[in-house]
């Protein structure tokens, strides 16, 4: 998965998102109504429906950012397995490469530019403690630049996951302790180049879960399929994407669970809910 961006502020391309949850209720005693889901989030389902909408805020303040480049396109993705080696087996996983060797990253870059159809230059490298960065300009007047980016082991190892699903094994944080701060970051970072960064859906809520038996960081979502509702209406599920990190070995699992769905429409910009 790529993040495209623009001066004038982020083009995010992903997949379209996988199919969502159906609302997770308790039933109640016969004859009783049933008991609604715990609502896990300040807004309400009408402030929801409006950021869909309008995609002002896809995520909530204190989320991970990045600033845009200050000239033209920019397509920002991580190199995989895939794309410096063949797979043994077209179903065998691809997932990101990590190294804490600068010139081995480099190395891998150049392997990308070469294979690419049009070669991009190296214009410049830069690195963090989750990353090594290298900038490539290609040679070509209809394509813009790329930030080829290589995970640091000494953070992450994405050995086990998959880019083709968005659940299970997403690897290992390797610093210990397990930080909260280091689980918000991946979370919050893997999004980005997840299907759900996505017109039409929304981070409603970032936190960690207090009092899990293992370091864990969720993020609410909702997700809006038009047209998939009642008598004409649009279909918002929300839904919450949570990760968990071993404590002692670091390893990464994630999972999805639906939390309540609601319909509503938009006429000529206003926002309504559609009641059942």
């Amino acid at each position: 998965m790529l993040v495209l961006a623009k001066t004038s502020g982020l083009r995010l391309a992903a997949r379209l998102a996988p199919a969502l949850f159906a609302c997770a209720c308790t039933g109640g005693g016969a004859g009783n109504p049933p008991t609604p889901a715990a609502r896990s989030v300040a807004q309400s389902d009408l402030e929801i429906a409006d950021l869909l909408y309008t995609d002002r805020a896809r995520t909530p303040p204190g989320f991970y950012t990045e600033d845009a480049p200050s000239t033209g396109y920019t397509a920002t993705f991580h190199i995989k397995n895939s794309d410096v080696a063949l797979l043994a087996a077209p179903t065998d996983p691809t997932y990101e490469l990590c190294s804490d060797d600068w010139n081995q990253a480099l190395a891998w870059s150049e392997t990308v530019a070469v294979a690419a159809p049009v070669y991009s230059d190296l214009t410049a490298t830069d690195s963090n403690e989750h990353f090594f960065e290298f900038v490539r300009v290609p040679r070509s007047t209809t394509l813009g630049t790329e930030r080829m980016r290589v995970y640091r082991c000494a953070f992450v190892d994405r050995v086990g996951a998959d880019a083709g699903r968005s659940t299970g094994t997403e690897g290992h944080l390797n610093r210990r302790p397990v930080a909260a701060s280091d689980l918000k970051w991946i979370v919050e970072y893997l999004w980005r180049f997840s299907s759900y960064n996505n017109v039409d859906n929304v981070v409603l809520k970032s936190a960690a879960i207090a009092g899990a038996t293992s370091p864990t960081h969720e993020l609410t979502l909702a997700a809006l399929a038009r047209g998939a509702g009642a008598a004409g209406c649009d279909r918002v599920r929300v839904f919450a994407w949570r990760y968990r990190a071993d404590p002692a070995s670091g390893e990464l699992t994630s999972e999805l669970s639906g939390l309540w769905n609601f319909d509503a429409r938009n006429d000529s910009g206003s926002t309504q809910l559609c009641t059942p």
